[in-house]
């Protein structure tokens, strides 16, 4: 059976208020999909939950009707940052059994857990990102996760990301139609 995803907003959160006060983190957007569409995309048939802060739970299971939002599924997890701009690398570095907690910088970027340490960590990372109750997990820092720290991150990522999504959905390069001969396309 298949871990269930849970995107999660972590203390980073306030970084990216004003754009962030009235919706979570993983529903902001940084070219053409949400950063949680980006997660979803690289784990797809997996069952997936969202924990967000508290004042936003309602609305976020308004939009995500069919998606268990501040429950944890009882099952093994992987936690993915919902801060972060997924570029497909997570899928293989969590594709593993043991308990792992990947890092960026000292900021949790993902992780794998079980047991106990699912209610532990989803209890406390929303608003500390403190780890000290899971010294027995390992720990590996990865330099190529982009986690946007501030708004501006996302507005410096959007012209690649948009390049990236064009690629993903393969759009780029298609002209349907007839175009003008006075016209230039580049």
């Amino acid at each position: 059976m298949k871990p269930s995803v849970v995107i999660f907003e972590d203390s980073g959160y306030s970084n990216l208020f004003p754009i962030a006060l009235t919706r979570p983190v993983f529903d902001l957007r940084c070219g053409i999909l949400t950063l949680k569409e980006k997660i979803t995309h690289d784990f797809p048939h997996y069952p997936v939950a969202l924990l967000c802060r508290d004042y936003l739970a309602d609305y976020v299971q308004s939009q995500n009707p069919d998606i268990p939002v501040n429950v944890m599924p009882e099952s093994d997890c992987i936690f993915i940052n919902g801060r972060i701009i997924a570029d497909g690398s997570l899928p293989e570095l969590l594709n593993v059994q043991e308990e792992k907690i990947l890092l960026r910088d000292g900021q949790v970027v993902a992780a794998r857990l079980k047991g106990d340490h699912i209610d532990q960590f989803s209890k406390s990372i929303i608003e500390n990102s403190e780890l000290d109750f899971l010294k027995d997990v390992s720990r590996t820092e990865i330099e190529s996760a982009k986690l946007a720290g501030y708004f501006w991150d996302l507005v410096h990522h959007n012209p690649s990301e948009i390049q990236q999504d064009f690629k993903y959905f393969n759009w780029g390069g298609i002209i349907e139609g007839t175009v003008s001969s006075h016209a230039v396309l580049r």
